[in-house]
């Protein structure tokens, strides 16, 4: 089988859905499936091919032997426009256009993408598709859903893989696909993870940290107003006696955050920036508490946090998980048996639970424990097998 996979992002770069899509692309690959991934190259860009490639495979920790091949395509650059604002969306649509006409004139068994635009033009030049979402398309990406909506009945459009049950009950219910075109494929956990944690003192001193603070540990994005860090606030001003970290943000989020919480007079926060995996995994063998921020925001009101990709890194690291009390979360996480669940976005009463939990060592040893275990489920090899077998069910028309 061979696919072209089309992801609009400049790759390396720091945002996970890139490490998303090249661990399922990774995944895919040792199954035998031949994937051409098909990528913008930047207008301005003076590096070559082959130093791009390296690049890359350097930056994700890809093997040497990966049969993953990837291509470029010149992309359009806007430097006349209010750049932050419309950049990347206007780059996403004409390298979707781009790499779809490009790819309709090859001998491709799928076309795959998390974006819509490369999507609908291989469904309108018969080709057979498939499209990834991790989103309330309908009711966050109102155009993207139009054009979603326009080609629903097309027999090229094989199927929409999902990230989670959240999100494939938004497509079957406020869209009307069937549940046997919409796949649930959980993400998986970092490679730097897959031996478990370092013990909890190293850790420490390798960081510089100090060994008599507990310390709860966040690592993601830091986008202020996207993925909680707000909530993560809250807590600390409310549980002075742990010091909590957050780490992997860009740093524009890590010097807001730093000047926020210096005017709060918040000592015990602190934002530090992008890590690489092992560096990461150090952070959070340190944490005696490994932190999604207990509010319902990232989900409700941005739509950019759906069952997000560090829960499952954060069950493979065998330290108690803090997390909110919600319906994507609650797919993988249960409450005193891999996690502990928040009350979203009541503060007084979360720090009080963790406080008491943090007591019961005997309850944080189990969910530690079964945390690990539940975390050999979330494999970016098992994510691969289930879209495998849904390309391979698809192929022919039913």
């Amino acid at each position: 089988m061979k696919i072209a996979y089309i992801s609009a992002r400049p790759y390396p770069t720091i945002w996970v859905d890139t490490k998303q899509i090249i661990r399922t692309v990774e995944a895919l690959c040792k199954l035998g499936v031949a994937v051409d991934l098909w990528l913008p190259k930047g207008a301005l860009s003076s590096k070559s091919d082959e130093e791009r490639r390296r690049e890359i495979f350097d930056f994700y920790d890809l093997e040497a032997q990966s049969n993953l091949n990837i291509k470029f395509l010149r992309s359009f650059e806007p430097s006349k426009i209010d750049r932050k604002k419309y950049q990347f969306q206007l780059e996403k649509f004409f390298h979707g256009i781009s790499a779809g006409l490009q790819t309709s004139k090859l001998n491709y068994d799928y076309i795959y993408s998390r974006d819509i635009f490369s999507v609908f033009l291989a469904s309108k030049l018969k080709q057979k598709c498939i499209f990834e979402c991790h989103k309330e398309l309908a009711f966050q990406k109102k155009f993207q859903y139009l054009l979603l909506k326009n080609i629903k009945e097309s027999t090229y459009l094989r199927g929409i893989v999902t990230n989670s049950k959240f999100i494939k009950d938004h497509f079957v219910k406020e869209c009307h696909f069937s549940s046997k075109d919409t796949p649930i494929a959980y993400n998986g956990f970092d490679k730097a993870n897959e031996s478990g944690p370092l013990d909890r003192n190293q850790a420490k001193k390798l960081l510089g940290l100090d060994p008599q603070l507990h310390y709860i540990v966040y690592t993601g994005n830091q986008k202020k107003g996207k993925k909680g860090i707000e909530g993560m606030i809250e807590l600390a001003k409310r549980l002075p006696e742990f010091s909590f970290i957050a780490c992997g943000g860009d740093k524009t989020s890590v010097h807001y955050w730093s000047q926020y919480s210096q005017t709060l007079k918040l000592h015990n926060f602190k934002s530090l920036g992008w890590m690489d995996e092992q560096q990461i995994k150090l952070y959070q063998s340190a944490a005696s508490f490994l932190l999604i921020p207990p509010t319902l925001a990232p989900l409700e009101k941005t739509g950019n946090t759906v069952t997000p990709i560090k829960v499952f890194s954060y069950l493979a690291m065998e330290r108690p998980i803090l997390a909110p009390d919600s319906t994507d979360i609650v797919e993988v996480l249960s409450h005193n048996k891999n996690s502990i669940l928040l009350p979203p976005d009541d503060y007084d009463n979360a720090a009080q639970i963790i406080k008491n939990s943090f007591e019961d060592k005997t309850l944080l040893e189990i969910i530690s424990k079964q945390a690990r275990t539940d975390s050999k489920k979330y494999t970016w090899d098992a994510r691969a097998k289930i879209v495998y077998q849904f390309l391979l069910d698809k192929k022919s028309p039913t």
